[in-house]
C-alpha cells in the first residue's frame, strides 16, 4: 500500500511539471522537422507531444502545456499564424488535453482506455475546432461552412488521426510504467 504524503505529492508535482516543459519543448521542436519534410500539416506533429503531455501529467498540466505549445509556437517560429488559426489550434488542443485527461483520471491506464480517452479527446477537440474557427470567421466577417469543417478539420487530417492512434497510447503506457504517476 502507497500512502500518499505532502512530500510525495509535491514530488510528482514537480515531475509533472518538469516533463510538461518537456512535451511542451517537444510540441514546438517536432512540427518544424514535420514541416521541413512537407508532412507538418497532414501529421499533427504538435498534436502528439499534446496528447501525450496531457495524457501522462493530467488534464491542468496539458491544458497549460497546450495552450503554451501553440502560442509560443507561434511567437517563436510563426507557425501557426495567430489568428485565425494558432486562436483556433489552442481551443483544440486545450479541449484535446482537458478531455483526454480528464477521462484517464478516473481510469486505470490500461491500453484499452488509452484508445477510448484519445478517440474522445479527438472527437471532442475537432468539434471545438470548428466551433472556433465559425467564431473566427464570424468575427472577421468570413464564412466558414460544414464542408469547410469536414475537408478541412477531418478529412486532411486523417494521416496524423492514424498516427496518433498508432504511437501515442503505446509511449504514455510506457511512461506510465516507469514513472507511476497513477498508482
Amino acid at each position: 500500500m502507497i500512502t500518499r504524503t505532502k512530500e510525495n505529492v509535491q514530488s510528482k508535482t514537480i515531475q509533472k511539471a518538469v516533463l510538461c516543459v518537456l512535451f511542451i519543448a517537444a510540441g514546438l521542436v517536432l512540427p518544424m522537422g514535420f514541416h521541413r519534410l512537407g508532412l507538418g500539416t497532414a501529421f499533427l506533429p504538435m498534436h502528439i507531444p499534446v496528447f501525450i503531455g496531457a495524457l501522462v501529467c493530467g488534464p491542468w498540466f496539458g491544458v497549460i502545456g497546450a495552450l503554451c505549445t501553440v502560442s509560443l509556437s507561434c511567437v517563436l517560429t510563426g507557425m501557426p499564424p495567430v489568428f485565425p488559426v494558432g486562436v483556433c489550434m489552442m481551443v483544440e488542443l486545450a479541449v484535446y488535453a482537458g478531455v483526454s485527461a480528464g477521462i484517464m483520471e478516473r481510469r486505470k491506464y490500461r491500453i484499452s482506455s488509452l484508445y477510448m480517452a484519445l478517440a474522445t479527446g479527438i472527437v471532442a477537440g475537432r468539434i471545438a475546432n470548428g466551433l472556433a474557427n465559425a467564431a473566427a470567421a464570424a468575427f472577421s466577417g468570413g464564412q466558414y461552412s460544414l464542408s469547410s469543417f469536414w475537408e478541412g478539420t477531418v478529412v486532411a487530417t486523417v494521416p496524423g488521426t492514424i498516427l496518433l492512434l498508432c504511437i501515442v497510447p503505446g509511449i504514455v503506457y510506457v511512461i506510465e510504467r516507469v514513472l507511476k504517476f497513477h498508482d
